[in-house]
């Protein structure tokens, strides 16, 4: 078992978050939990403190009283995710780790107990089910958070155990755990975070450098079936373009030119490889590190530092965003590289077979799989499209300015998932040019190629699983039992 101790300012970038299947609070964490928590008691009871028994949002000079209710109520009125689609147990206890994590950075005002009940859920496997809309990545993702902390808290809602879904009060009782009531402040401090928009994003942001390193595989084989000018991937050339990553790819692919070229200068999907794919590994590199950045951040809202507690905006995910569009761009692009490679793969002057690698008797031979691969290529570049910038005011006019990172990251798994479609059908396009090199060509299992082929890369693409799931009560009739 992969266990982890988190302590004050740990830092575990999210692809290592997920590969962690245990977690503990340091002793010193605890402590200074403890202390910060009393730091804060102490000024709520001198002056106004946001979210200590206040309204919040445009409400915020609402005053509740401290209603013993109080915090449970928080999260149920903030609990308002909804959609068809649920978070998976992988990607449920990413947003946990995550949440451990930032909430230790500063440290957050919340008491010991209440990061012993994440890690707890965590080490437990308590995953809860998080419906996937309803976040605008600022102000905190409150509404996939409230939903996720009513059940560990309140055991309301539900939650994977052992991958079957479970009433959170059932999940909290089979790992000993009874209901654990968060007092003043505490509620808003667990909802104000960008964990969701960091796990969400970070999830696919791994799917999406895997699928460029799938694509990196294939560039070899391509390069092996169709011969190009070694001239194109001759790594000294490549060093004057100041890429460090365009060397690397050059290096693979130069390593397996042999035999005469067919052309002088191959077109540029083909012979522009070291420089896209060396690009878009660059550009994804940036992104990886900007998840890895905020899932090491403070973000609560107030915060306690040096004894006194502070008013800020740490909540707002816009660097997030930024790295979830950037990965939806780096994906749009491969996308059009993929399709343009199987379109080029249909030319005898690339392969030296016949037209669209066809047979006397076939009657198109690979022809539809390129349509395929330009459908899912111009879905890309719909999906390609910044989230970031569709900013709508809510909360009145407080939160006038918001992220929409979550939107961004639901579009990357979209991608990334597509991606694995336009993968799958280069193979399998490489795998018949392979085989008619052989001998005889048959495409009686074209289809049921290409299906096996798709589920091969998305297990390869999402080695912990996809990070969605259909919600199972969803179109069922059943209500769930809290």
């Amino acid at each position: 078992m992969r266990r982890a101790l988190i302590g004050i300012g740990t830092c575990i970038d999210p692809e290592s978050l997920l590969a962690i299947d245990a977690v503990e609070v340091s002793g010193e964490a605890l402590e200074r939990l403890e202390e910060t928590r009393r730091e804060y008691l102490a000024e709520a009871s001198r002056r106004r403190v946001y979210g200590y028994c206040t309204g919040l949002g445009e409400l915020q000079y609402k005053t509740a009283g401290c209603p013993d209710n109080w915090e449970m109520t928080v999260l149920d009125e903030h609990s308002t995710s909804v959609g068809l689609q649920v978070s998976s147990r992988s990607l449920s206890l990413l947003f946990l780790k995550v949440r451990l994590l930032q909430l230790l950075q500063a440290p957050a005002p919340v008491r010991p107990g209440v990061a012993e009940r994440i890690a707890t859920a965590v080490n437990s496997g308590i995953a809860p089910l998080i419906h996937v809309y309803g976040s605008v990545g600022a102000s905190g993702d409150l509404a996939p958070s409230a939903e996720a902390f009513r059940c560990l808290f309140y055991g309301k809602g539900r939650a994977w155990v052992d991958d079957k879904p479970v009433s959170c009060r059932s999940a909290l009782e089979r790992a000993g755990l009874d209901v654990y009531p968060l007092q003043p402040g505490e509620a808003l401090a667990l909802i104000n975070n960008t964990a969701w928009s960091t796990a969400l994003c970070s999830y696919n942001i791994v799917g999406l450098k895997n699928a460029l390193d799938a694509a990196l595989d294939l560039a070899v084989r391509l390069v092996t079936a169709v011969r190009p000018n070694p001239e194109h991937y001759m790594p000294k050339l490549l060093e004057l373009k100041k890429c460090p990553r365009c060397v690397d790819v050059a290096y693979k692919l130069n390593s397996q030119c042999a035999g005469k070229s067919r052309l002088l200068q191959y077109p540029y999907s083909v012979r522009c490889l070291p420089q896209i794919l060396g690009s878009l590994l660059d550009s994804l590199d940036w992104a990886e590190r900007k998840v890895a950045e905020e899932a090491c951040s403070s973000t609560e809202n107030p915060t306690v530092v040096d004894g006194k507690v502070y008013h800020n905006c740490n909540f707002h995910s816009i660097r997030v965003s930024l790295a979830c569009d950037q990965a939806l761009t780096v994906a749009g692009h491969l996308a059009n590289l993929l399709d343009r490679l199987a379109a080029q793969l249909m030319r005898k002057s690339i392969t030296g077979l016949p037209e669209f690698v066809s047979t006397e008797n076939s009657s198109v031979g690979l022809m539809i799989v390129q349509y395929a691969t330009a459908s899912l290529a111009a879905r890309a570049r719909t999906l390609s499209h910044p989230s970031g910038v569709e900013s709508i005011p809510t909360s009145g006019l407080q939160e006038d300015i918001v992220p929409m990172t979550p939107i961004s990251g639901l579009k990357l798994y979209e991608q990334v998932e597509s991606l694995g479609a336009s993968l799958a059908l280069l193979q399998v396009i490489l795998d018949k040019i392979d085989e008619a090199r052989r001998g005889p060509l048959s495409f009686n299992s074209l289809q049921e190629d290409i299906i096996a082929a798709h589920r091969r890369m998305l297990a390869r693409l999402y080695p912990y699983g996809l990070p969605f799931t259909q919600d199972p009560d969803y179109g069922s009739g059943k209500i769930p039992v809290e």
